[in-house]
């Protein structure tokens, strides 16, 4: 069993990325690692892309932004244990802003309204059944969302935005902590943001299908 993880960065939070290295390091036996750094700001989708080329010959592939990392040694055998006792392919971690749902798919596995992007998980079964994020998405938004209803509607997932329990336990964000600035402002944000739900919508409503990506 092969163990892939990426990280994706940008140029103005290069401190974060050594942290986020020093904690993988710590709480690690083996991975495959790969690091993309956005330096030209090529956006998410490419960024997660180039994650996911490099990392695609491995059994489980974990994406992490540079502001989330682990905090326990044992987190990837309880991330694997989790795939291996659900039979899910994709996993989020997620918060309370992102509006849980009362509905389990299994007992130890939360189901969310909305998707976040901080940290995500996947099987190589799910890589190579629906591919990568469409080549479309541009900066930020809605590019993890599609990638997740895709899983959902190939039936690999039992829904498009899955959380185990205790992944609070293994992992910390900034991001949901509230101590850090995003490295986008919101006019950078708001600029693709009709653009990108467009393309949200039409992958919400096109036949599931295998997208290809070349760097």
């Amino acid at each position: 069993m092969n163990v892939g993880i990426g990280i994706t960065t940008t140029p103005n939070r290069r401190i974060l990325l050594h942290e986020c290295l020093a904690k993988l390091r710590k709480h690690t036996k083996v991975a495959n690692l790969y690091v993309h750094n956005d330096e030209n700001y090529s956006g998410v989708a490419y960024s997660k892309n180039m994650c996911l080329y490099h990392l695609k010959h491995n059994s489980y592939i974990f994406l992490f932004d540079d502001d989330c990392y682990p905090v326990h040694n044992d987190w990837l055998d309880y991330m694997i244990d989790c795939f291996d006792y659900t039979g899910e392919n994709h996993f989020l971690f997620l918060n309370e802003t992102h509006k849980a749902l009362d509905t389990r798919s299994h007992v130890g596995i939360t189901t969310f309204k909305e998707c976040g992007g901080v940290f995500m998980a996947l099987t190589s079964k799910a890589l190579n059944t629906i591919g990568y994020m469409d080549k479309d998405y541009k900066g930020w938004g809605f590019e993890h969302a599609g990638w997740s209803n895709r899983v959902f509607k190939h039936g690999l997932n039992s829904a498009p935005y899955l959380m185990p329990d205790k992944l609070p336990e293994y992992l910390f964000a900034y991001d949901y902590a509230g101590k850090i600035e995003s490295s986008l402002n919101d006019k950078s944000k708001q600029s693709n943001y009709m653009h990108n739900f467009d393309v949200f919508k039409k992958e919400l409503t096109e036949q599931p299908m295998y997208k290809p990506f070349k760097p």
